[in-house]
């Protein structure tokens, strides 16, 4: 009698509801989606870094011979190479998803080796040989990626996707069971959300998703898996950004010292010393066109981001730059010294002064935030707080 009673209860929930979990359903709920496998004619290999955890990924086409690297890791540009030689393939591209704060890209290392060709987005404020944008594609022998715009960990993210292989690799937007933070580097918990759920969780669910790094040893996950499993991203907006807003993550160890390097494709050796004061506020390059400089403020030089303000403005050793507002800004001027080092004079104007007295009360203001927050925060109000004074 209870046997019966209980069937008639189930059968009444399921009539009015659908959606009830049964047993037969859990397992169709919980059964792995087949995914696609790779053609035969191409070749994938995933390379690790295990000081940053970044994954390299080595795309190619077996008929063609031409090969792309995907992220690759300064220290690891030999080893990715050598195996590019041994399977007797031709570098085509090295590509970044985006500007990394956690290692150098060795985009800069293999176009010397190789005489590939850098590629990286637009949107992302790095040097390279091709910049790509949404819709765009990467072609090497007879496969193409697709490039799908996926800020919000940085301004610059994109996912490079392969619709015949069935993959997608994802950078720091999406990671296995997580993502890329959002607390530096133009980051945005909002943006990022929206990048995922309209971009990547759109993809077909079989869809294997790699990603640039996995610090607990997972090389791989799928759409499916990450929108049924993903602890973070099957959340609402409002607590995804209510997590990433309270992760409280230590500042990135190799920032300061990666960011000025990957916006030069990682050639370390073309960054020379930049002064640290406000009277001063350059980052120097040598690069194949002599010398040249570009300014930042101070919230930048932490951010490792280039200041727009129009009295910190791109200079080099051609000319001399000055506000647009005559007799308002101080003027920049670069020259060089008998060692051939770059050297910039600073005359200070008014915008200087408003600039200096600015600094001082926003630090006095945020002193009890995080420091990644107080040098974003300095960068935005005095940018905002100069244009109000105009």
């Amino acid at each position: 009698m209870n046997c019966v009673l209980s069937r008639i209860i189930v059968s009444q929930i399921r009539a009015t509801n659908p959606n009830v979990l049964t047993k037969g359903a859990y397992r169709n709920h919980s059964k792995m989606v087949e995914q696609i496998p790779f053609t035969k004619d191409f070749i994938f290999r995933q390379f690790f870094d295990s000081t940053s955890c970044t994954y390299t990924y080595l795309l190619a086409d077996t008929t063609t011979k031409e090969a792309l690297l995907i992220d690759p890791v300064i220290e690891h540009a030999k080893r990715d190479f050598q195996a590019v030689k041994e399977l007797n393939l031709t570098l085509k591209y090295a590509i970044n998803t985006h500007m990394h704060a956690d290692h150098i890209t060795g985009t800069g290392e293999l176009k010397k080796l190789s005489g590939c060709k850098s590629i990286i987005s637009k949107a992302s404020g790095a040097q390279a040989d091709i910049f790509i944008d949404e819709t765009d594609e990467i072609q090497f022998g007879r496969h193409k990626l697709k490039v799908l715009a996926t800020p919000g960990h940085t301004n610059g993210c994109v996912t490079y996707y392969l619709p015949e292989q069935g993959a997608a690799f994802t950078g720091d937007a999406l990671l296995i069971r997580g993502c890329g933070r959002t607390d530096f580097q133009e980051g945005s918990s909002s943006t990022l959300y929206n990048s995922v759920h309209q971009k990547i969780f759109t993809l077909p669910d079989p869809t294997k998703l790699y990603p640039a790094h996995d610090y607990k040893g997972l090389t791989c996950t799928s759409v499916e898996e990450e929108k049924r499993l993903n602890p973070r991203l099957t959340k609402s907006l409002e607590e995804f950004v209510k997590i990433m807003d309270n992760l409280n993550l230590a500042y990135p160890k190799m920032i300061d010292k990666a960011l000025p390097a990957n916006k030069v494709c990682g050639l370390e050796s073309t960054i020379a010393n930049s002064e640290e004061t406000w009277d001063n506020k350059c980052c120097y390059a040598n690069n194949k066109e002599g010398y040249s400089a570009r300014c930042r403020n101070e919230a930048a030089d932490k951010l490792g981001e280039f200041s727009t303000l129009n009295n910190y403005c791109c200079v080099n050793s051609q000319r001399r730059t000055k506000n647009n507002e005559e007799g308002d800004a101080g003027y920049r001027r670069q020259d060089s010294n008998e060692s051939g080092t770059a050297k910039v004079q600073h005359v200070s104007g008014k915008t200087q002064e408003f600039f200096e007295n600015r600094k001082k009360q926003i630090e006095l203001e945020n002193i009890k935030m995080k420091p990644t927050i107080v040098f974003s925060c300095v960068e935005r109000q005095i940018q905002n707080d100069f244009e109000k004074s105009r």
